[in-house]
């Protein structure tokens, strides 16, 4: 296992080359990178970071679109940027399962991922690359994604249990919604792909008053 970070908001600001310098002389080991191409690589080579996950073009929002153009589209895209991660060196993108339209009910992404996420998951296995889904819920109010209970990742693991679909394993979220992280994690052991830290505290005060 190696330490490393996502890009943080001075990151984005200074740019990728300048940060992953900044990530090398200050001892991390690998770096989650943009969506993975020959310049990214070459910078992480270069800065003797191993590649973590990599992210996708709007984290894949829109192969969840109910609009069936914008989904093919999407899907395309989403093939296109596994393939690079394949070729560039990478092993394991980073995807939400949100659609573009936050106010879209969960059954309704359910049945879109039940139709189109065969199709991803078949190109990740055929190109060796791994799909580790974020789970965080999503935005207030709706809380659209999937992927952030246990009930939600039993049924996505029921209709895909190929082993190229797995979870970034980031107890924040779960802690955040009151869910058990640790059971989670005994239950889900075996399809984490990607793990994410940050600090968590729960308020109990700012609960009461929200």
């Amino acid at each position: 296992m190696k330490i490393g970070t996502r890009m943080p908001p001075f990151g984005n600001k200074v740019g990728f080359e300048q940060y992953a310098s900044w990530l090398s002389d200050n001892g991390f080991e690998a770096v989650d990178t943009p969506p993975l191409t020959a310049d990214i690589a070459r910078i992480c080579s270069a800065n003797r970071l191993e590649i973590g996950s990599c992210d996708v073009r709007d984290l894949g929002s829109g192969v969840l679109s109910a609009d069936g153009a914008v989904r093919r589209k999407a899907l395309s895209q989403l093939k296109k940027e596994i393939s690079s991660v394949k070729r560039f060196g990478g092993h394991t993108c980073f995807v939400l399962l949100m659609p573009d339209d936050r106010t879209q009910p969960r059954p309704k992404t359910f049945e879109i991922f039940r139709k189109v996420y065969p199709k991803v998951v078949e190109h990740a296995e055929k190109e060796g690359i791994r799909i580790a889904i974020e789970p965080w819920p999503g935005p207030a109010p709706h809380y659209p994604n999937l992927g952030c209970t246990p009930e939600s990742l039993r049924q996505i693991f029921q209709i895909l249990p190929s082993e190229a679909l797995g979870i970034c394993y980031d107890p924040s979220h779960f802690a955040r919604i009151q869910i058990d992280y640790l059971r989670l994690l005994h239950e889900f052991g075996d399809r984490v792909h990607h793990v994410h830290l940050k600090d968590t505290e729960i308020i109990a005060e700012k609960l009461y008053e929200s």
